[in-house]
Order: structure tokens, then C-alpha cells, then sequence
């Protein structure tokens, strides 16, 4: 349950920026950058004695694609 909850937490904090409140969802916007707050979360997750796999930077892997194979 409490894996289910830091998973929850962890979407929303990601996707906060994205969506907007509705049916009982809650939105808590960041006072830091994106960086930063998966930097915290990450370290919380950590002391929690859970393993981060993965963290990808999508901003990184789309500047890496050419113009013309991104279509609108």
C-alpha cells in the first residue's frame, strides 16, 4: 500500500503541470523545478529502502530527434 501511495504521489507530482483537478483528483504544485522535485522524491523513495530504476529525461531524448521526423 504504501509502494501504491509513493507511485500515486510520484505521478502527480510529474504530471501535475499537465493535468487539472477533476473527480477527486488533487493537484500540489511545486515550489521547486522539476529536477529539484524528483531529486527530493528520489531521495525520499530511497530512505523509504525502495530502488529508483529508471529516471529519463525526455526533454534530452526529443532534442536528440530531427525536425522533420517530428510531425504535428
Amino acid at each position: 500500500m504504501k509502494l501504491l501511495t509513493l507511485v500515486f504521489g510520484a505521478l502527480l507530482i510529474t504530471f501535475s503541470s499537465f493535468v487539472s483537478a477533476a473527480d477527486g483528483l488533487v493537484v500540489v504544485q511545486s515550489p521547486h523545478s522539476g529536477v529539484a522535485t524528483m531529486d527530493k522524491l528520489e531521495t525520499l523513495v530511497k530512505q523509504r529502502g525502495l530502488t529508483v530504476f529508471a529516471r529519463i529525461d525526455h526533454a534530452a531524448g526529443a532534442a536528440g530527434l530531427a525536425e522533420a521526423a517530428v510531425k504535428p
